[in-house]
């Protein structure tokens, strides 16, 4: 392939981006800083703002011969992405990027969207074709929005579309406020991990696993909606408990020391029978060794 990626320098994309190049395709990542940047081998990075009003995309795809597009970008920022008004800006530049690329002659678009689509159920996971989608936030709504308008325009074309959802993610550079890193910063400077109830059931990847996953649905053929998870209940009580014995200071977590966040859904996990049947990807990580890997980045930190 010849692959634009969005969003190839965060959390997930540096991994999408490596499994892309190591298996011999040539990928061409979009960044706002592309000088700064050195390219590994069969990396090229661009410079381009998605954001921008004045941005020309045609330029992009100009003798690059193009044919894949994976599109990981968005608001990340913890705490503000949810009602962040820089979704509706994402949700143009993402239509205009696209529209571009398939003006260009592109064959296929894979997008990343969200586990907060979902109504989610009180019980089970989340079921591709199955649980109803009720987004209620601009996050969700803008993801929603770009999925709905990415079916038509990629129909309307003849180029393929894969919508992959994502559930929770852990991995070295996430923001220090998140859970995972938040727990174990506390225990490794010897202070009281202060949570809320830890009842919440969730379903957690590591990023390098994410961006294998991205990269190896951009490799398949498969059309559609699918989830991105590891398809393993496990409860937010049962995370900080297993960091802490790891850390060994069970002593200073403090399950309800923290209110449980309003409107927080308290099952919210997925199955992921396509991405395992269909695409043929398996999580090199188990949670223990996710967590493991996190803890040994943040200590070098």
């Amino acid at each position: 392939m010849r692959i634009l990626v969005t969003g190839g320098t965060g959390l997930i994309g540096r991994h999408a981006i490596k499994e892309l190049a190591d298996a011999g395709h040539d990928v061409f990542v979009l960044t706002r800083r592309a000088q700064s940047l050195e390219a590994p081998s069969r990396i090229t990075f661009l410079e381009c703002d998605i954001l921008s009003k004045n941005t020309d995309f045609a330029p992009l795809f100009a003798d690059r011969h193009i044919d894949t597009l994976l599109h990981l970008a968005w608001e990340t920022e913890h705490g503000k992405f949810w009602s962040a008004n820089t979704n509706t800006d994402w949700l143009t530049g993402s239509l205009h990027l696209a529209d571009h690329f398939l003006q260009a002659g592109g064959q296929r678009i894979v997008c990343a969207g969200t586990c907060v689509e979902y109504d989610a159920p009180a019980t089970g996971p989340c079921i591709i074709g199955q649980t109803p989608l009720n987004p209620i936030h601009p996050y969700s709504i803008s993801k929603n929005s770009l999925r709905s308008m990415l079916q038509w325009m990629t129909r309307s074309r003849g180029a393929s579309f894969a919508w992959a959802r994502v559930f929770m993610v852990m991995g070295p550079h996430e923001s220090p406020n998140r859970l995972v890193p938040y727990i174990i910063n506390a225990l490794l400077d010897g202070q009281p991990a202060q949570c809320s109830s830890g009842h919440q059931i969730r379903d957690f990847m590591h990023a390098r696993d994410l961006g294998a996953a991205f990269a190896a649905v951009s490799n398949s053929d498969h059309d559609g909606e699918l989830n991105i998870c590891s398809g393993q209940q496990v409860t937010i009580a049962h995370i900080v408990n297993l960091l802490a014995d790891m850390l060994g200071h069970p002593e200073l977590v403090q399950l309800g020391a923290r209110p449980d966040q309003a409107g927080d859904p308290p099952n919210l996990w997925g199955e992921n029978e396509i991405l395992r049947q269909r695409i043929g990807f398996s999580p090199a990580f188990t949670l223990e060794s996710a967590l493991e890997d996190v803890i040994n980045w943040w200590r070098t930190q």
